[in-house]
């Protein structure tokens, strides 16, 4: 036999009743509160015993009990129904708490797969059915209310079921936010303490981003911001993305931190590193920014980026250096069949007799020689322009092919024979296969690993040198994998890592920069570079590079940004 209708109107006045008296519970009253809870559901849906579940969904689904209530004088079963694993109670409600669809175990054969637990519970309760309700919140099973009686499966049917789900939504709903609050006051008291020996000073924020409170700290003079928004004291430029940190902070109640400009009280902009905890310690707290000035670590990171581009450029001068007579080579071979042509141009002219065909001939092989030449000198230039990364579009096969040239005549070493393996016929794509890289950066990577494997050959005076560029994809589908192998000596003994530290060279006159400064150029390009020997006899060098995709490219476009926003600051 179902509940009544006045049985289920007095569930509904009981649920709104319930409410009300959750409103402003403080933490470590909800218990006494679920108990009395209890109690009532057990009461007006006669029914001689009713649990309270909460779940725990981190690692393995898993249900504790939370409060209990009976009718009769049984044992507490608290201790046995702690952290227990949804699989335990067997296969159907495994699968149907999650889904919140109600589960009804019972010892008459009406029942979905009652498991040893439950037919161990239903013994211990003296009862014939344990019959559980699932409390969904955000579409994620958050508990459980458990009903243990003798009515069989028709005493309680959907409408009670939405009843005590509505009901448990609320207790459970209010005990969450609760428990979040306080741990949240928490974390702002501990912050606080430690902010008293690290931090200038905090603001705290209401939900529309305006501040609230100033606190300071170590003695510092903060700024007379009480009353303003945000937006009024951060530089323009670094708003924008503070905004969506705080946000997304917010949110997923989850720390961030992250640097940016704060107008001082002389108006200029100083850098300072926040760390944006949520919550506060009042109601009305969206975040509390911990603030920490640090112009002067901001300055020194400047200067060793500038140092660092420093030692890039004087590095690519070295290897230039190195690819002079290759350079000399490739700019005399375009001379001298323009000295040839203009040679037999000037004849042909003087003595007559030629035709317009013949002498038009002349001509053409002179401009496709200068076009040559010109491509040899402005590769040069590009290669020598002291710039930051520009990540865009670049044909693989073009760098690929740009460095090969630039390397493979040598005339002051022994012929290297450089090949490309593509057995996925990268290489062959049609549209032609493009990564997201610098152009002139990747090309010199791909140098820098030539030059040193044509130098290794040499100096262990390898019989029949080889410099081999395999290519395959990633898994992931996002990424483009090359590997520079060689036959010669290999790398040192030891960690492998060690080659790409500056300063560490196995050369007579190294710098120990060239490899150090091609994992900075793979890793400003969101890629990685590692080393190994061989196992029979050389070594290889694998690098990873975008393919070229729309995400890329808008990446690259908010970091150029944030790059010029932080220069025009700068000015």
């Amino acid at each position: 036999m179902s509940l009544s209708s006045g049985k289920r109107d007095s569930l509904i006045r009981y649920t709104s009743r319930l409410a009300d008296e959750l409103n402003g519970l403080r933490s470590g009253e909800h218990r006494m509160l679920a108990a009395r809870m209890l109690r009532g559901i057990g009461r007006r849906c006669d029914v001689d015993h009713v649990h309270l579940y909460l779940a725990r969904l981190k690692d393995k689904p898993q249900i504790s009990l939370y409060s209990e209530w009976s009718r009769l004088k049984t044992p507490s079963l608290a201790s046995k129904l702690q952290r227990v694993e949804l699989a335990i109670i067997g296969e159907q409600p495994s699968h149907l708490l999650p889904t919140g669809t109600a589960v009804y175990c019972g010892t008459n054969g009406q029942s979905e797969a009652c498991s040893r637990l439950i037919t161990s519970i239903l013994s211990d309760l003296t009862c014939a059915a344990y019959e559980m309700i699932p409390i969904l919140i955000s579409r994620r099973l958050r508990g459980v209310i458990a009903l243990g009686h003798d009515q069989g499966p028709q005493h309680l049917d959907s409408v009670c079921h939405h009843l005590l789900q509505l009901t448990g939504r609320v207790f459970i709903g209010s005990y969450r936010a609760t428990r979040l609050e306080s741990r949240r006051k928490q974390i702002h008291r501990q912050w606080r303490n430690i902010a008293r020996l690290a931090c200038d000073f905090a603001l705290v924020l209401d939900s529309a981003l305006e501040i609230v409170n100033v606190v300071p700290f170590r003695n510092q003079t903060p700024p007379a911001a009480i009353g303003l928004r945000l937006q009024d004291i951060v530089a323009r430029t670094s708003y924008a993305p503070v905004q969506q940190l705080i946000r997304d902070a917010v949110k997923s109640d989850n720390a961030c931190t992250c640097d940016f400009l704060l107008l001082k009280g002389n108006g200029k902009p100083g850098s300072f590193n926040a760390r944006i905890e949520p919550g506060g310690e009042t109601a009305n707290c969206a975040c509390t920014l911990y603030l920490t000035n640090n112009d002067v670590e901001r300055a020194a990171a400047d200067e060793l980026t500038q140092l660092r581009e420093q030692v890039t450029q004087a590095s690519r001068l070295s290897v230039i250096g190195n690819l002079s007579a290759e350079y000399a080579h490739q700019l005399t071979q375009p001379l001298q069949v323009i000295e040839y042509q203009s040679f037999i141009l000037k004849n042909r002219l003087k003595n007559g007799g030629s035709t317009v065909e013949e002498m038009t001939q002349n001509v053409s092989a002179i401009s496709h020689s200068v076009d040559i030449a010109s491509e040899v000198i402005f590769n040069l230039r590009d290669f020598l322009q002291d710039r930051r990364a520009r990540l865009a579009a670049t044909n693989l096969e073009r760098i690929i092919d740009q460095a090969t040239k630039l390397v493979q005549l040598r005339p002051d070493s022994v012929p290297v024979r450089i090949t490309v393996e593509d057995k996925e016929a990268l290489l062959a794509r049609d549209p032609p296969l493009e990564v997201h890289v610098d152009r002139v950066q990747t090309t010199y990577v791909l140098i820098n690993l030539f030059v040193n494997a044509i130098e290794a050959c040499a100096n262990a005076e390898t019989a029949e040198p080889e410099v081999r560029i395999q290519l395959r994809s990633h898994a992931s589908e996002q990424y483009l994998v090359l590997s520079v192998s060689d036959n010669g000596p290999g790398l040192p003994e030891g960690d492998p890592e060690n080659v790409f530290k500056r300063f560490f060279t196995t050369k007579q006159h190294g710098f120990g920069f060239g490899l150090a400064i091609c994992r900075d150029v793979i890793e400003r390009q969101r890629g990685k570079i590692q080393a190994k020997n061989n196992p029979v006899a050389g070594c290889t060098f694998t690098f990873s590079v975008l393919l070229q995709n729309d995400e890329a490219e808008a990446e690259t476009r908010s970091l150029d940004d944030a790059a010029d926003d932080l220069m025009d600051d700068a000015d």
